[in-house]
């Protein structure tokens, strides 16, 4: 329980420091969270795999600029 409170949290600190945009919305969502929970039905340490490479792969997106306009 206490893990998913900490997670629901960092998003949205880490885009306040990084973020480009005052009206995105971040942070957990229905979607997102029944996801999630399929892998927490096999334990933390799924939870915490599946948060590094989910955070991996939109931080390569950002290094190579996709889905920017410029």
């Amino acid at each position: 329980m206490k893990y998913g409170l900490y997670s629901a949290f960092m998003g949205s600190f880490i885009y306040v420091l990084f973020g480009s945009s005052k009206d995105i919305t971040i942070g957990p969502t229905a979607i997102s969270s029944l996801l999630t929970a399929e892998y927490g039905k096999l334990g933390v340490d799924y939870v915490v795999l599946l948060t590094f490479l989910s955070g991996s792969i939109i931080l390569a997106m950002a290094l190579f600029r996709l889905g920017t306009y410029f």
